[in-house]
C-alpha cells in the first residue's frame, strides 16, 4: 500500500507513505518541504525489527550581480528576478509559484533549464495599488550552470481626486469634460463635480472643464505628500 504526493516545482510540500505486508514487513514515510532557500526532507522507516531515521537539507549559496543569495540546490541554471524596492511580490516560473521577493525586491530561482526558453513572471496583483507595470512576464535563456537577470520595472503613481465648482458655487455637471494643461487626456466629471486623475506630475494642477457652451478654468497647488491619492476636496473654477 502506498500514498504519495510529489513535491511541486515551486514552494510547497510532498510526501510518500509506504507499507508492505510481504515477508519483509516494511513501513516508512517521508515528507519534503520546499521553500525559496532550500529543500528539507525527513524520513522514517521500520523493517525487520529495525527503525531508521533520516533528515536531509539542501540548498545553494550563490554570488551574482554583486550580491550573495541563499537559494535551492543549483542543478542546471538559475535566474535572478528583480523587482527593485518591492518586497513580497509573488514570482512564478513556468506558472508555478516559486516564492516572494525579499526586502530588496529580489528572488533567485535555481530550477531553470539551460539553452532553452524559460518563462518567468510576477503577479501584478501583489504590487501596491499606486504602481504601474507594463511587462509582467519575461523569457530568458541561460547557459549551463550560469545565471540570467530578469528585471521588472515598476513605476510609482500618484493620483488626485477633487470636486469642481463653477464660479457661482454650483457643482460642475455630470458628463463635463475635464482636461489638464500638460496632458491631452480628458477625464469625465462625475456626480458632485467629482474628478479622479490616476497620475499627476509636478506640484501645480491647471486646466479647464467644459460642457455645452461653458468653459471654466482652474489652478490649484498640490501638497507635497507620498500618499497614493491626493484628496483636494472642493476646487473653485474661474
Amino acid at each position: 500500500m502506498q500514498f504519495a504526493k510529489p513535491a511541486p516545482l515551486g514552494k510547497g510540500y510532498g510526501y510518500n507513505i509506504l507499507a508492505s505486508n510481504n515477508s519483509n514487513r516494511y513501513a516508512g514515510a517521508d515528507v519534503t518541504v520546499q521553500t525559496e532557500k532550500g529543500a528539507y526532507t525527513a524520513r522514517v522507516g521500520q523493517g525487520r525489527g529495525q527503525a531508521n531515521y533520516e533528515v536531509d537539507a539542501s540548498g545553494s549559496a550563490i554570488y551574482f550581480a554583486g550580491n550573495g543569495y541563499l537559494a535551492r540546490k543549483l542543478t542546471q541554471s538559475f535566474a535572478l528576478v528583480k523587482v527593485p524596492d518591492f518586497p513580497g511580490i509573488d514570482v512564478y516560473y513556468e506558472n508555478q509559484l516559486m516564492g516572494k521577493t525579499d526586502r530588496n525586491g529580489n528572488l533567485l530561482i535555481t530550477e531553470l533549464l539551460p539553452y532553452q526558453e524559460n518563462s518567468v513572471e510576477i503577479e501584478p496583483t501583489t504590487l501596491p495599488l499606486d504602481t504601474q507595470i507594463d511587462v509582467t512576464r519575461e523569457t530568458v535563456i541561460p547557459y549551463f550552470h550560469s545565471g540570467v537577470l530578469a528585471e521588472f520595472s515598476v513605476k510609482r503613481m500618484q493620483g488626485v481626486e477633487l470636486h469642481l465648482r463653477t464660479p457661482s458655487g454650483e457643482f460642475v455637471p455630470v458628463g463635463a469634460e475635464f482636461e489638464l494643461n500638460n496632458s491631452s487626456c480628458e477625464y469625465p466629471v462625475g456626480y458632485d463635480g467629482e474628478v479622479f486623475i490616476p497620475e499627476v506630475k509636478g506640484h501645480l494642477l491647471e486646466g479647464s472643464v467644459k460642457w455645452e457652451n461653458y468653459v471654466y478654468y482652474f489652478s490649484v497647488p498640490l501638497p507635497y505628500t507620498s500618499d497614493p491619492i491626493i484628496e483636494l476636496g472642493e476646487v473653485q473654477c474661474y
